[in-house]
């Protein structure tokens, strides 16, 4: 008798792409089902929720975002880069269970200073989050329900004069229909197409993590609001360099490694993971050159570089051009890590980096 279903495997994701516009702005269009619109300085790029579990589907993604782009009027141009203000890229993942969105609330929040610090758009920290005045650190979730969430709310107004639960890094929602999400918004927006695919794909992975921890029963232990609040304030200020409050012998680079290799390395393993996927957020943490480094002088190769949708992109495109050897001996490493802590066997694959 069948007594109930577990998930394993990935669950939807979708983000709210940022993308700046040289010419005139886009007037609200779509190339099937992904949409294109205005918004305030950027317009935004919208696909539906979509299931990114294996690198086909994570493709196929991206090359839809990137068909939308290029079969706009204009010009598409990464935000950061001259011209373009600095924006967020909004991600959303869909969820089992109350159980799980309070889960990977909590363990996204948790991990939330390591994000900002990955992904931050300037040499050291993130401008945008450093500008903001109306975006908080993500607050510990008891439960996700309307009921606990209106009593933060009320906490949050009445102690700290913020007024919408919404404005946290991380906070718990829900699409039109009712499909329960979690709502990602410490992310700065990517300069690259490459750049976001990364983003999803680590973010696919703590969401199966929050899903295997609700299953076995382990419940986090609280990360004091202090400590998630002065890590991320050093994040912001001095990104990977900084090192966390709560230990100044570690660098949040060392930190970030560790949660790759170690901590999520079963579930970018089950993602059917490859480390040229991941490129964009290896690089700062290997100090290899990023996006921005790579972009930096060459504004012209800016539209270009948005819309490649090849693994890795330039970044990864780059690297092998300066550093072969050395590329191609990170990928493997890096593929050799996911797949012995994931418990399978390393996999085959070819001088080009690329899985056979």
């Amino acid at each position: 008798m069948l007594d109930g279903v577990i998930l394993v495997g990935a669950l939807r994701q979708r983000v709210e792409k940022a993308v700046g516009w040289h010419g005139a702005p886009p007037t609200g269009r779509s190339r099937g089902p992904v949409e294109l619109t205005p918004g305030a300085g950027v317009a935004v790029l919208r696909p539906p929720l979509t299931w990114l579990g294996s690198p086909a589907a994570r493709q196929d993604w991206v090359t839809a975002m990137a068909a939308t782009l290029t079969a706009a009027p204009g010009r598409p141009l990464p935000p950061g880069t001259p011209g373009v203000v600095p924006a967020i890229d909004r991600h959303i993942l869909e969820v089992a269970s109350p159980a799980e969105q309070t889960v990977l609330c909590n363990l996204v929040r948790q991990h939330s200073p390591l994000l900002i610090a990955l992904t931050g758009r300037s040499a050291a920290g993130t401008r945008r989050l450093g500008a903001a005045r109306d975006q908080v650190a993500a607050r510990h979730l008891d439960a996700a329900d309307a009921e606990f969430r209106t009593l933060l709310e009320s906490h949050l107004r009445r102690v700290e004069g913020f007024e919408a639960f919404d404005r946290t890094d991380v906070h718990p929602s829900a699409e039109p229909d009712g499909t329960p999400t979690v709502v990602v918004q410490c992310i700065d927006a990517a300069a690259t197409l490459a750049a976001v695919r990364a983003h999803a794909l680590l973010l696919a992975a703590f969401a199966l993590r929050a899903r295997r921890l609700v299953q076995e029963g382990v419940a986090l232990e609280p990360m004091a609001q202090r400590v998630v609040d002065e890590n991320r304030a050093r994040a912001v200020a001095s990104g990977l360099r900084a090192r966390p409050a709560d230990d100044g012998g570690s660098t949040l680079r060392a930190r970030t490694r560790r949660l790759l290799a170690d901590v999520l390395a079963v579930e970018l393993d089950n993602l059917d993971t490859q480390p040229e996927e991941l490129f964009p957020i290896l690089a700062p943490v290997e100090r290899l050159a990023d996006d921005d480094s790579v972009l930096t002088g060459n504004p012209g190769a800016a539209g270009r570089a948005l819309t490649d949708t090849t693994a890795g992109g330039p970044c990864l495109a780059a690297a092998r051009r300066t550093a072969e050897g050395r590329t191609w001996l990170l990928v493997e490493r890096w593929a050799g890590l996911i797949a012995a802590r994931g418990g399978g066997a390393k996999p085959s694959r070819g001088t080009g980096g690329a899985r056979r």
